[in-house]
């Protein structure tokens, strides 16, 4: 007798460091995945951290690793869900052509953002939760009207990065509302389209019908994939608050730590709640009920990646980082690391100075590779507490619950340290891509197999394990915890 396969849901992720697609299971299993890196346009004027994507290259790409997921004919997926980084976003014209398309890296409207700030920043802030505006969709825009006047004429639709693959796939437009609004495109207060502020600031944005995440946007009718011709699609919304999801993060005060290739902490809340001084960011949730305020650490994940490039001419790899950096004490024997990872401030953003600190004279003993590791995992730690802590401040809530996912909650050492340092139980996950589920559980929700997303992340939760921290550990924590803040505040202006 012939086993049915289970129905299984296609996750393609557009994430900030490159496409992956992912089949997963009804049990919340990633059965298989496949990624392609992002292929960038060849801009010679181009500034140092101006780039835009080379969008027909990106969709061969994306094309190739959703025929190379679903190679297998018995494992056809029953729906396709989609998710992307947020900031993203493309400009087409009339007639789908890309005018362009821009990372969440990308810097070349720094000087229009700049002046909207300057001149409209309350504006902006409480109308999209967000800033700087050099990042979002009214500094773009204003970039492309000061910079290409003819081609910002011919502007017909502007497009998240999932939504212009959702376009792709379907032929269908539309916007979903947490990525729209992580892009400054809708008022967070009405969850519509931010028409008045772009008006005020005289620029035109074509607006797109808004799209639920759990709506399906239609069939896949692409030519290129024609093995899963007729499935339909999701737009799941944005990465982190898939993730938020797929950690079973979805009643307000409970706080989600998508520790990836940078660390946003968010915090769901029942209101919009934005800080007084612009610190931090107000986006929308899956969940229309919900709001959700995010304080960010940086990029941990890509300055763990640099560390252990760095110390890789010593052997090391991931894991044997992970596990000298698990022997180590408590402490590091007085090595400390400040890498970038702070309490979020987008009032103020700029370059500071960083470094690793130790003991001196080295004479009687060095750094070891394994000290730096620790440090650098107990400096992410120490980062996503002050994060945690302003969250707390400025919503009033404690919270509630902790769930920690992304890429570095696979490391058994940060799992032992973090709950240390904030002194707070948090729970994990057997499997680390939590935007992975998040993104198939609506998808699942979309084709009827859960009645809400609160069932979805409760089934999601089921699997969850809770670290307790050490009281010994946490006594310990707290004096390093204040150390390294007094440090950071004191090195950070140097650089001026």
């Amino acid at each position: 007798m012939r086993v049915m396969p289970p129905n299984l849901v296609l996750v393609i992720d557009a994430g900030s460091s490159s496409i992956r697609c992912h089949l997963v299971d009804p049990a919340g299993k990633v059965t298989r995945s496949v990624s392609r890196p992002w292929a960038y346009q060849d801009e010679p004027d181009a500034g140092t951290f101006e780039r835009s994507f080379d969008l027909e290259a990106c969709w061969k790409l994306l094309c190739s690793a959703i025929s190379e997921c679903t190679s297998d004919g018995e494992h056809r997926p029953h729906s396709v869900s989609i998710t992307s980084q947020r900031q993203s976003l493309v400009f087409v014209d009339s007639q789908g052509r890309p005018i362009h398309a821009g990372p969440n890296t990308d810097t070349r409207a720094v000087f229009q953002g700049s002046a909207l700030d300057a001149q409209h920043g309350a504006l902006l802030y409480q109308t999209t939760g967000h800033r700087p505006t050099f990042m979002m969709a009214a500094g773009k825009l204003a970039w492309l009207r000061d910079t290409r006047p003819a081609e910002c004429e011919e502007l017909a639709h502007v497009f998240t990065l999932a939504d212009w693959i959702a376009y792709r796939l379907t032929g269908n437009l539309g916007c979903e509302p947490t990525l729209a609004a992580a892009s400054g495109l809708l008022d967070i207060r009405t969850r519509t389209w931010a028409s008045d502020m772009f008006e005020e600031l005289s620029l035109r944005c074509p607006k797109s019908s808004l799209h639920e995440a759990t709506e399906i946007r239609g069939t896949v009718n692409a030519r290129e994939i024609a093995s899963i011709s007729g499935t339909p699609v999701v737009v799941a919304g944005a990465d982190t608050q898939c993730g938020m999801l797929g950690a079973g993060v979805v009643e307000t005060g409970q706080v989600g730590i998508i520790a990836g290739w940078s660390a946003p902490v968010q915090m769901l809340v029942p209101e919009p709640v934005q800080s007084s001084e612009m610190k931090t960011w107000t986006g929308l949730f899956q969940i229309p009920e919900l709001w959700a305020l995010e304080s960010s650490a940086g990029d941990i994940g890509n300055v763990w990646h640099w560390i252990v490039e760095t110390l890789s001419g010593s052997g090391l790899d991931y894991e044997k980082l992970d596990s000298l950096a698990g022997t180590a004490p408590l402490g590091s024997f007085g090595v400390t690391g400040h890498f970038g990872p702070q309490a979020m401030d987008m009032s103020v953003v700029g370059m500071r100075l960083g470094g690793i600190l130790f003991p001196t004279p080295i004479t009687f003993g060095g750094p070891t590779p394994g000290q730096i590791g620790r440090a650098a995992l107990e400096s992410f730690s120490y980062a996503i507490r002050a994060n945690l802590e302003q969250l707390e401040s400025e919503s009033g809530i404690t919270a509630d619950s902790i769930a920690l996912g992304g890429g570095l909650s696979r490391s058994t050492t940060f799992r032992r340290i973090l709950p240390d340092v904030l002194g707070r139980p948090i729970s994990t996950y057997n499997q680390s891509d939590v935007t992975a589920l998040g993104c198939a559980a609506i998808a699942m929700t979309a084709m009827g197999e859960y009645s809400s997303l609160a069932e979805t992340a409760a089934a999601a939760s089921q699997e969850a394990r809770t670290s307790a921290p050490g009281p010994a550990a946490a006594a310990e924590y707290q004096d390093h915890y204040e150390r390294w803040l007094e440090v950071h505040e004191s090195i950070g202006p140097l650089l001026a």
